[in-house]
């Protein structure tokens, strides 16, 4: 395996491990672990699959310099996929990147608060956009290299938390799936969105080298190893919290949101009797945010450098490089409720930008291999049936997305 390719699985697995991550716990408290591991299981299946329609799409269409989304959209579905495109994709994105930056300013602000200095927030956010821009605006290679680096303290950090914690697994508590029927609908929008990776595909497929095999490796492992890391940090946290009782999941959602991260760890880090806990959890939650960041803001980058006014102005890698992070940095300064709202339709965004509409260019990509106006190098399995299943499992994901967003779903809490 060439180091692009361990670079590129790096990469991957850094976006997909994520705040998705830190939140799993909470957000599918009342499933419980058993189900919500079933659902994971479920749906790192549906998103390699639909991956792989993404990769039929980025082999098929004659060489491109810089293929992206929006490439793709405008070569197989014309103007108005494109721009059906555009207005989910920079939703999406720029809601996500803005979170990452509210949560990355946190930790600039922590840092400095230790070294006895007390800036105001608006700094620690251009510090952190900054610091975080610079390595992504150089390019994929150094983005590689970097997160190469936070991916391994990663790790370190991360099988620490597993030594400290295991022992105070509690089989009872993974077991416990009581009354948790109800809660299966709400739970399903919110694990299919932890699987987001295939965001970063083109950009990964033009970092190396178009080759189809380096890919299909990329993806599969790269994905396997977050389903790993998900189930692992759900035996962790289901084990060592109880669903019901004093001190329980319930109890902690009755008083709080599931995307409360930091009185989270405290819960659980009053669970064990090593002060190492805590201060360990902070760490992985802060090298993952970072990771995630870079994975997300590198696509996003190389879609709006491929958009075609952009890649035909006068100067296309610095217009892309400031439309990347100025739009997500004044949405954190100045109207941080405006990102906020826009992330409770994150999972319908998804479906749209990562299933319907892969779906729908690989349909027209069949059909101009067909006519003999295209070469096909690869096809995803399963034939047509997959196209059609990937789009009803969208459907669905999509109506309970929307009813959990108007609350006419049932909550933990």
């Amino acid at each position: 395996m060439n180091s692009k390719t361990l670079g590129s699985i790096g990469i991957l697995a850094g976006t997909t491990i994520g705040a998705g991550l830190l939140a799993l716990p909470l957000s599918s408290a009342g499933l419980g672990f058993l189900p919500t591991v079933a659902l994971l299981v479920i749906s790192y299946f549906l998103t390699a699959l639909s991956a792989l329609v993404i990769l039929e799409t980025l082999t098929t269409i004659p060489e491109h310099t810089d293929l992206h989304f929006d490439s793709m959209c405008r070569l197989t579905l014309g103007k108005w996929g494109e721009m059906c495109f555009f207005l989910a994709y920079m939703t999406l994105m720029y809601s996500i990147t803005a979170a990452y930056l509210s949560g990355g300013s946190s930790i600039f602000y922590f840092l400095l608060e230790k070294a006895g200095i007390a800036p105001p927030s608006w700094a620690c956010s251009l510090l952190f956009t900054c610091c975080l821009a610079a390595i992504v605006c150089a390019g994929p290679r150094p983005t590689d290299i970097v997160n190469r680096y936070i991916m391994g303290a990663k790790g370190i950090v991360f099988f620490v938390i597993l030594w400290l914690f295991m022992p105070q697994v509690s089989t009872a508590n993974l077991l416990d799936m009581k009354d948790n029927a109800p809660f299966v609908f709400v739970a399903i929008p919110l694990i299919f969105l932890i699987f987001g990776y295939q965001l970063v595909l083109p950009s990964l497929f033009i970092y190396l080298d178009r080759n189809v095999i380096e890919m299909k490796k990329t993806i599969f492992i790269g994905s396997l190893i977050s389903l790993a890391v998900f189930i692992i940090w759900l035996l962790l946290s289901f084990g060592s919290i109880p669903r019901f009782g004093t001190g329980s999941f319930f109890e902690f959602l009755s008083l709080h949101s599931a995307s409360d991260i930091a009185p989270f760890f405290d819960m659980i880090g009053h669970t064990q009797s090593s002060e190492r806990a805590k201060p360990l959890l902070n760490i992985f939650s802060n090298l993952a945010l970072i990771t995630s960041f870079l994975g997300i803001t590198l696509s996003l980058k190389d879609y709006i450098k491929d958009i075609k006014w952009v890649r035909k102005g006068p100067s296309p890698v610095m217009t892309s490089n400031l439309l990347t992070f100025i739009p997500p940095l004044l949405l954190v300064l100045f109207i941080p409720a405006l990102f906020q709202s826009a992330l409770n339709y994150a999972s319908g965004m998804l479906v749209i930008v990562l299933l319907w509409l892969p779906c729908a260019m690989a349909k027209k990509v069949r059909k101009k291999v067909k006519n003999e106006e295209w070469r096909e190098v690869y096809r995803a399995p399963f034939g047509d049936g997959l196209l059609w299943l990937l789009s009803a499992s969208g459907l669905l994901i999509f109506v309970l997305s929307m009813a959990a967003t108007f609350e006419l779903l049932p909550t933990f809490d």
